[in-house]
This record gives C-alpha cells, structure tokens and sequence, in this order.
C-alpha cells in the first residue's frame, strides 16, 4: 500500500488538564473535579486559618460554598454566580458575583459579599455587609441584619469592573 499523504491521522484525544496536573479525556469529568478542588469550599470545618481563593484563581466561574462551619472562607476574585448552603457560624468574604448570589439555610454568619443580586433563604441571626445593584430577596430569615459592604483587597476594584459591577454608583444594600 502507499501512501498518497492524503490520507487523514485519526484525531488526537483531547486532554483536559487541572492546576495541580491532573489529566481527564472526559469535559464534563474535568469540569466535575474542578468544581469540586477549585472551585468551591465543601465540609470545611473549624480550620485554624482562613481558607482562601486568590485572585486569578477563579477567573469568572461559578463557585459553591456548602457544609462548612466555625470557619472564615475568602474569595479574592470575580464569580459569574455564587450558591452558598448549609454554612453555621463562620465569616464569609467574596469579592465580586457578577450575576446571582444564593445564601440558603445560613444560621449565625457573617457575609462580606459584591453582586449583582442577593437572594437569601431560610437565614438566621446572619449579618450581611453587602453591595448589590438590586433589592435584597429575602425569604423565609429571621434575625438578618444589613449594612453596606466594607471589604476590600487590592485587586477588587478590578474585578469589580469585570463583573461589571458600578460599586460606587448604584448600591442597593
């Protein structure tokens, strides 16, 4: 048989890779670990230092926060959306969501949080130090207290223009 050299190879195999080297042929597997390492914080509880995301980290994805406790859980970075569940007696800080943040089924936290809109469900006895271009939905909370958002880090006024978040111009806390 010869080669005419129009012949096509067989397609490479895509590889997916993570921060940490991990390989996946699979997207959605990929995705799924991703999600899970990276992120989001699950079942973290009574850590002795603040857990952290560094700016960069998160570069616009959606991000989870659930079954943590007696913690303090920081985002330095922009969100497209963020769901936080199931969180008792911790601080939690995020930068900027530049769509929906749920908090559901909080009890005795405090949130330092930037969005666009901020959905609260089943909250109780929860501060909230927040910036939001809409009205706060809150449903089903008891003992929630608001204020204006107080945070800050060095890469924040960015990533609050990435989120397209008008910070000083339109604050609906």
């Amino acid at each position: 048989f010869l080669s005419t050299g129009t012949e096509s190879m067989p397609p490479k195999p895509q590889v997916f890779k993570t921060p940490d080297g991990k390989e996946f042929n699979s997207r959605p597997e990929w995705r799924d670990y991703m999600m899970l390492k990276f992120y989001s914080f699950t079942g973290v509880k009574g850590a002795p230092f603040p857990e952290h995301r560094l700016p960069g980290s998160i570069a616009g994805q959606m991000y989870n926060i659930t079954d943590c406790s007696d913690t303090e859980l920081v985002v330095l970075d922009h969100c497209e959306q963020v769901q936080i569940d199931d969180v008792t007696n911790s601080k939690v800080f995020v930068g900027a969501c530049e769509s929906s943040m749920f908090i559901r089924n909080c009890t005795g936290c405090t949130f330092y949080v930037a969005c666009r809109q901020l959905r609260l469900r089943d909250c109780k006895d929860c501060k909230f130090f927040c910036f939001s271009t809409a009205e706060v939905h809150i449903e089903y909370s008891s003992g929630v207290q608001f204020a204006p958002f107080n945070g800050g880090y060095t890469e924040q006024e960015e990533h609050l223009q990435t989120a397209k978040l008008p910070y000083l111009e339109h604050n609906l806390w």
